[in-house]
């Protein structure tokens, strides 16, 4: 939790009773509130029967997380019967963990790998009671993923033909992902183009209500305030930059069965890792119309307009990152051994500079 108080204080969402408790002071996240303004649900005139009642559950629900949740206790055990409930951001590792999930947790929400990523909000209403589950990834990974899912995939292909995309596709992938980009950099009365909006993804799944959040809902930049109180509401929190050492912290939070401490087993510098059915499929690195979609170099023109549409995600997954770090360090006191090997820190720093030096952001990190 020392993430958590430093961030917390700082922002005077916790304080800390004479007893030594930490405690969320509930009136503080009500003045996020009021500082970022009322919350505006999405009118339900377009709704009817079964949507209609999850969403007035969708704005009771976030009126309660925003004005008095609790900061989840990411040290509990996770029995493998109870209910989990996963919320899947589109191009954020999701549909490995659902193939993962499935196969041991008999209670686990979604049953699909593709259509089910839905809104935080309406995804708490779907699955009332459950543990919550969530996977961010680094924000300027996180838009060429989308944009190479939109313009590459069969998904995105088969978009195309159909006329509910119209991404950019006559140059190379530079040209085409810089054209893409440069659409939505000034998105004021422009159509969405189909596929997803790329503006703050993350941060509006983790505050949305809507069905499916692949476009805007309410605002390009919504509040930081309510993205960091769903992401504190969250039971675990794992990064697909470091998908592996996700998958470690979770087997660390469920109960020790003989499969999971065989699973857990696997962790560690030196030994396998990664589990057979556990290594993350990386989408769509082909050619395409002798067109490799990697092919995509961030100049520093590409790279501030990423950083301008990913503001609040950018400001989440570094609060994520450092609250990861914190975990891992418990889990690895716990176990006696490192999970987070210096090579794995080495290939993500050069991803991750205009984040943080993880590397050193690790080794000062307390658990």
């Amino acid at each position: 939790m020392a993430l958590v108080l430093v961030l917390a204080t700082h922002l005077k969402l916790v304080h800390v009773s004479s007893a030594g408790a930490q405690e969320q002071e509930p009136v503080l996240l009500k003045a996020s509130m009021l500082a970022h303004g009322p919350v505006s649900p999405v009118s339900s005139a377009s709704l009817s029967g079964h949507e209609d009642r999850i969403h007035r559950g969708i704005v009771t629900d976030r009126l309660q997380v925003l004005s008095g949740g609790r900061v989840k206790d990411r040290n509990q055990v996770l029995k493998l019967n109870e209910p989990f409930n996963f919320l899947h951001i589109s191009k954020c590792g999701g549909a490995s963990f659902i193939r993962m999930a499935r196969s041991m947790l008999p209670n686990f929400y979604p049953n699909r790998t593709i259509g089910q990523e839905h809104g935080a909000f309406f995804n708490r209403k779907s699955v009332s009671e459950a543990h919550r589950l969530v996977l961010l990834r680094s924000p300027r990974s996180h838009v060429l993923s989308m944009f190479k899912m939109c313009r590459y995939s069969p998904w995105g292909i088969k978009l195309q033909k159909l006329n509910r995309s119209r991404i950019e596709k006559n140059g190379t992938g530079q040209h085409d992902f810089e054209a893409w980009l440069q659409y939505y950099l000034h998105p004021l009365g422009k159509p969405w183009l189909g596929c997803y909006e790329p503006w703050n993804y993350q941060a509006r799944a983790l505050t949305s209500s809507k069905r499916a959040p692949h476009n805007v809902e309410r605002d390009f930049e919504p509040s930081f305030g309510e993205a960091l109180a769903a992401y504190l509401h969250m039971d675990w929190v794992g990064l697909q930059d470091f998908y592996e050492e996700s998958m470690c912290l979770f087997y660390g939070r469920l109960e020790q069965t003989a499969e999971v401490r065989r699973l857990l087993s696997n962790c560690g510098c030196g030994l396998d890792n990664t589990h057979p059915a556990l290594v993350h499929i990386r989408h769509y690195n082909i050619s395409f119309n002798d067109t490799n979609s990697s092919a995509v170099t961030f100049t520093p023109a590409l790279a501030a307009a990423m950083d301008r549409i990913t503001v609040v995600d950018k400001v989440i997954f570094s609060v994520a990152l450092r609250g990861f770090f914190s975990e891992l360090k418990r889990l690895e006191a716990r176990l006696g051994r490192r999970i987070m090997c210096p090579a794995a820190l080495r290939r993500a720093e050069t991803q991750l500079a205009y984040i943080a030096n993880v590397t050193a952001v690790y080794e000062q990190t307390v658990s």
